[in-house]
C-alpha cells in the first residue's frame, strides 16, 4: 500500500508511541528510508527527539543527526538539549553550538540559548555565548535574560553581572526572581536573597523552596522555619490576595531537615501530619527526611517506625528483606 506524506505524518508519531526499544526505532527508521524519507527533516526530528528523550540513547540520536545533509535549527536544538541535560555531556552541547556559530547556518534562535547556557561549565564559555546573543538580537527576550543571569550567578565572579542583568530586565517573571535568589543562596549570601525575596510582587512554591532550602543549607534553621510559617500562613497582601502557598515534597523535606537540626520536634510532627493529610507520596526522599528528623530530635521509636514502614513497603515490592538493618541505620543518622 502506498502512503502519502500526510498519511506518514499521522503514522510515524503513532508508531513511536508504541516504541520502547532501540531496535523498534531502527525499524521505523528503515521504513522511512525505504520510502525515500530518510533525509526528511520532520521525521528525522521525531526520531532524534524520541531516541534521546524516551530511549535515553543520545549516541544513536547523534548518528541520525549526522546522517542528514543540512540539519535544521529544530534538530540542532534537539541534540543540544539532549547533551545539556546530562552533566557529563555538556561539553558536546557547547561544541555543537560553537560549530553552528562558525558555520552561520542554521542560525540559532532564542529557544536554543537557554540550553546552550546550561551547558556552559566555565565563565568564559558563558561570556562567549552572551556575545552571540547580543549580536543575534535576542538579548531582550525574557527567557534568554533569565538563562543568562542564572548562568552568571553560578560563579562568584559573575554574580555582579547577574544582578545587573536582573535590574535591567523590563519584564521580570517569577522564574527570573527565583533564579536571582537562588544565585545569592548558592554563594551563601542569604541576607541578600531574603531581601530580594521580600521585594517579589508574586511568589510561587519554587521561590519559597529556594529560600527555605538556602537557609537550611547555610545552617539558618530557625530562619528556615520562620519562612515556612510565613509560607503557610497565607497572610493577605495589600490587595487582599493570600500570599501563602501550599508546601510540596521539596518544601517539607527542607523544613524537616531544619526541624531535625534545631530540635523542633513539635513542628516536625505537625509537618508529618501535613504530609499525611495532604496525601504527599512518602517515597525514599521523604521517608529519609522524616526518619532523620525524628532521630535527631531523639524520638528513636518514631524514627524506627517510619523507617520500618517504608522498608516493609519496599521489600514487598522488591522481594528483599532489610528490616534488620533499621536500628543501625537510625543510629548512624542521629550521629550525623
Amino acid at each position: 500500500m502506498l502512503l502519502g506524506l500526510s498519511n506518514l505524518n499521522q503514522l510515524i508519531p503513532g508508531l513511536l508511541q508504541r516504541c520502547s526499544l532501540l531496535s523498534q526505532l531502527k525499524q521505523i527508521q528503515a521504513f522511512l528510508l525505504v520510502r525515500g524519507h530518510g533525509d526528511t527533516q520532520f521525521f528525522a526530528f521525531k526520531l532524534v527527539r524520541f531516541c534521546t528523550i524516551q530511549l535515553s540513547h543520545i549516541s544513536y540520536g547523534r548518528l541520525i543527526f549526522d546522517s542528514l545533509r543540512s540539519p535544521n535549527i529544530y534538530l540542532c536544538t534537539a541534540m543540544i538539549t539532549a547533551y545539556a541535560s546530562r552533566p557529563e555531556q555538556c561539553s558536546a552541547a557547547f561544541l555543537m553550538f560553537r560549530d553552528m556559530a562558525r558555520n552561520v547556518s542554521p542560525r540559532p534562535d532564542h529557544f536554543i540559548y537557554p540550553h546552550v547556557l546550561k551547558s556552559c561549565t566555565r565563565p568564559p564559555q558563558a561570556e562567549l555565548v552572551h556575545v552571540h546573543i547580543l549580536k543575534s538580537g535576542f538579548g531582550e527576550y525574557s527567557v534568554v535574560q533569565t538563562a543568562l543571569l542564572d548562568r552568571y550567578s553560578k560563579s562568584p565572579s559573575g554574580l555582579e553581572i547577574a544582578r545587573f542583568l536582573f535590574d535591567e530586565m523590563r519584564d521580570r517573571t517569577v522564574v527570573s526572581w527565583t533564579a536571582m535568589i537562588s544565585g545569592y543562596i548558592r554563594l551563601g549570601k542569604v541576607e541578600d536573597a531574603v531581601k530580594l525575596f521580600e521585594e517579589m510582587p508574586e511568589r510561587d512554591v519554587p521561590s519559597w523552596n529556594a529560600l527555605i532550602a538556602g537557609c537550611t543549607q547555610n545552617g539558618l534553621f530557625s530562619q528556615a522555619l520562620s519562612i515556612l510559617r510565613s509560607m503557610t500562613g497565607g497572610s493577605a497582601s495589600e490587595k487582599g490576595q493570600p500570599r501563602g502557598n501550599r508546601p510540596n515534597a521539596i518544601t517539607v523535606a527542607c523544613a524537616l531537615s531544619a526541624c531535625g537540626h534545631s530540635g523542633t520536634l513539635q513542628l516536625g510532627k505537625e509537618i508529618h501530619g501535613y504530609i499525611l493529610r495532604n496525601g504527599l507520596a512518602v517515597d525514599s526522599y521523604l521517608s529519609n527526611s522524616l526518619t532523620d528528623m525524628y532521630g535527631k530530635c531523639g524520638s528513636l521509636n518514631e524514627a524506627m517506625m517510619i523507617f520500618d514502614h517504608f522498608e516493609l513497603y519496599t521489600s514487598a515490592k522488591c522481594g528483599s528483606n532489610t528490616i534488620g538493618e533499621s536500628t543501625e541505620r537510625i543510629l548512624s543518622m542521629v550521629k550525623r
